[in-house]
């Protein structure tokens, strides 16, 4: 329990930890972007500017004038669709502008691949209209702030796998701080619990031991009042037992350790367990065994399984009529899991009561009172067996109609 919830914690801590620098990440990686871009279009303003200037104040202003492929920008007239360009790299741009619309001082972007090496170039480019049938396009090529734009990207995904991993280990370290209150509020109460059970033993075995006495010496000469009231003493004394043992059953369950594990037959133990309850029935009981005609190999803890049975089987016969039939069902489910089921035809259990069935002393009030017997901690007991295995337990039930158990147990021989 402990083991589950320290993972649940881990991966909130990290996943909060980790969702938190990673909208950092995400903020600063568009800052930075928009940041060196702006800067670009900016710079293409200005070009636009510089060379509108000169356009304008030469007289063969319609004419078309090229950069020299090694220079800084590119600038271009177009007049009535079509301009006079000169040189490789020129060409790519003339294409380019031609097939854009005039006219956008904002700066525009634009990736422009050579015919020849098939490099690919990234052009900011920005036009304005020179008169009624020519438009001046400058342009930009910003490659080299494309290219630091993925370095940054590819040094940000770095750091965040950095950050993912760091984010792993603190959110460990934190789970493990902040349950460490638990655990040693856990210890402290394992600690009592087990004090306190093996404390109770000794005086309830004395007193059990001179009940036993009174009945054999002093049956005969009692009142019917006095013989029934020793029986309900007898009652309440098996039923202190009971908690007892439940209680240090509960404080070993805490302890970690290892599983015993041996080959046995589950259809053979079912059947064992099923003729000691109606033998210790004080009323007539019919238990059925269910199970398919070959036995069912299991490798688990004998002793484990046994008292697994045991506790399902008395909370069926404790909550059914004398008369009542209950069933056990053997089957398989895949090729490693037993399901096991126990049936019976009880009063059975409110829908709202059924999540919390294996909560630790909890009672459905109705149809399950005191005088049953029982502290509300059997089905838990039972959910920490089948929780050792790595299985799983769930009841339906339908009031008046009885109740079923299901328990699938990963533990197919």
């Amino acid at each position: 329990m402990l083991h589950q919830l320290r993972r649940k914690l881990t991966w909130n801590y990290s996943s909060w930890f980790f969702f938190t620098l990673f909208i950092v990440f995400v903020l600063l990686y568009f800052l930075v972007k928009g940041m060196m871009f702006e800067t670009a279009r900016e710079d293409i303003q200005d070009i636009l500017h510089y060379e509108l200037g000169k356009y304008k104040g030469s007289e063969t202003g319609e004419s078309a004038e090229t950069s020299e492929p090694g220079s800084l920008y590119y600038s271009v007239v177009v007049k009535n669709g079509s301009t006079d360009s000169k040189g490789k790299a020129d060409e790519d741009f003339t294409r380019l502008v031609q097939s854009r619309p005039c006219c956008s001082s904002e700066g525009k972007l634009a990736d422009l691949k050579e015919k020849h090496d098939h490099e690919e170039q990234h052009i900011i480019f920005a036009s304005a209209r020179l008169n009624k049938t020519s438009a001046l396009y400058v342009g930009k090529n910003i490659s080299g702030i494309h290219e630091k734009v993925e370095r940054w990207f590819f040094m940000l995904a770095l750091l965040g796998l950095a950050v993912f991993i760091l984010s792993v280990i603190m959110g460990e370290r934190l789970s493990r701080k902040a349950l460490k209150p638990v655990i040693q509020n856990m210890e402290s109460q394992k600690k009592f619990i087990a004090d306190a059970s093996h404390e109770l033993r000794t005086p309830i075995s004395i007193f059990s031991a001179s009940l036993e006495v009174l009945e054999k010496e002093e049956k005969s000469k009692m009142s019917s009042f006095s013989r029934e009231t020793l029986e309900e003493l007898k009652d309440e004394v098996r039923q202190m037992k009971t908690l007892v043992s439940h209680l240090l059953t509960l404080a070993k369950e805490q302890e970690p350790q290892g599983i015993h594990r041996e080959s046995f037959s589950i259809n053979e133990l079912a059947r064992k367990t099923a003729r000691q309850f109606e033998q210790l029935s004080h009323n007539p009981r019919t238990i059925k065994v269910i199970a398919p005609s070959n036995d069912l190999m299991v490798k688990a803890d004998r002793g484990r399984i046994k008292e697994l049975l045991q506790l399902l089987l008395d909370n069926a016969i404790k909550y059914s009529e004398a008369s009542s039939p209950v069933e056990i069902r053997l089957k398989t489910q895949g090729k490693s899991m037993l399901v096991i089921e126990i049936k019976d035809e009880g009063e059975g259990i409110p829908p709202a009561d059924l999540p919390f069935l294996f909560d630790r002393f909890y009672r459905v009030e109705k149809g399950r009172s005191r005088h049953q017997g029982g502290a509300g901690l059997g089905l838990s007991i039972a959910k920490e067996i089948t929780d050792q295995y790595a299985g799983s337990i769930d009841a339906e039930s339908q009031p008046g109609k009885g109740t079923t158990f299901r328990v699938k147990l990963p533990i197919l021989a």
